[in-house]
């Protein structure tokens, strides 16, 4: 089921495709739950850093790989929502507006 939802929401959102209108919407909600997915790791990543900092302060040594998660991981989580989501909802957006016209 969700695997080859994922699959489909790929192949979806690269082809310049307007006939299925229920599969665009379905592409279309799959990356925003995405979107939402990939920042919300990136704060979940942060506190971790920030957890993992705070517990180890008394060894110095640890405090700059754990700095170091807390500042990549929102980092990362929204370069890959730049990078993943924004693209293809932008061009589901426009097809499906193509349909209605």
């Amino acid at each position: 089921h969700g695997i080859q939802e994922i699959g489909s929401s790929f192949r979806v959102a690269f082809s310049n495709s307007t006939e299925d209108k229920a599969q665009m919407e379905k592409a279309l909600l799959f990356f925003k739950a995405l979107q939402r997915y990939l920042l919300i790791s990136g704060l979940v990543g942060t506190l971790t850093g920030a957890i993992a900092m705070l517990a180890n302060l008394e060894d110095a040594s640890s405090i700059g790989p754990n700095a170091s998660l807390a500042l990549l991981a929102p980092l990362y989580g929204f370069l890959l929502y730049i990078i993943l989501c924004v693209p293809f909802i932008a061009g589901l957006k426009k097809r499906l507006i193509k349909t209605l016209s």
